[in-house]
């Protein structure tokens, strides 16, 4: 078997240390998906706070996924995502930020919670953080499960799934960065 940094170097043309959210923006989700399953599960002190998201490549469907991510899913366009901690110093919880209007007249939520926490990948059985939805949001936005792994300090890659969207056969890319 590759080693991690040779199969990143195969995929992206660059090694682990120098990939940045540009290099991601340029690959497909099948090379997105292979990306995340050579990377490890996020530092959770690390992750504390609010990041910046983007989403990236989910193929044919990109429009449908933009379409609910900025539309549906919350009020107004997505642009990341904050973590909580609990007592304990790990992620507990967090929520999503949404924006509406531009500049002066821009109003930001923060919202569509979710609890937070390690276990297997449904992607590849190797550790993720876990985003679940389930015990804070209702209909759709209650089956919306998200997964995240570190690139490096302060960059991020995440594979959210819906299963009327076909769940894990057909994740949504994301990266969230420093805010």
């Amino acid at each position: 078997m590759l080693d991690s940094k040779k199969v990143i170097d195969e995929i992206v043309g660059t090694s682990v240390e120098d990939l940045t959210l540009k290099h991601l923006k340029s690959l497909n989700r099948n090379e997105i998906v292979r990306v995340f399953g050579e990377m490890d599960a996020p530092a959770q002190t690390e992750l504390i706070g609010e990041h910046k998201g983007e989403m990236l490549s989910a193929g044919l469907v990109s429009p449908l996924v933009l379409l609910y991510v900025h539309r549906l899913f919350g009020p107004g366009r997505w642009i990341g995502k904050g973590f909580e901690a609990s007592e304990t110093g790990d992620i507990e919880s967090g929520y999503n930020i949404f924006v509406r209007g531009e500049s002066i007249d821009r109003h930001v939520n923060r919202v569509r919670r979710f609890r937070a926490y390690l276990a297997p990948s449904r992607f590849d059985d190797l550790i993720s953080l876990h985003i679940d939805y389930s015990p804070y949001n209702r209909g759709l936005a209650a089956t919306f499960h998200d997964e995240l792994r570190q690139i490096r300090a302060s960059l991020y890659l995440g594979l959210g799934c819906i299963p009327i969207f076909g769940g894990r056969f057909n994740p949504f890319p994301f990266a969230l960065s420093s805010a």
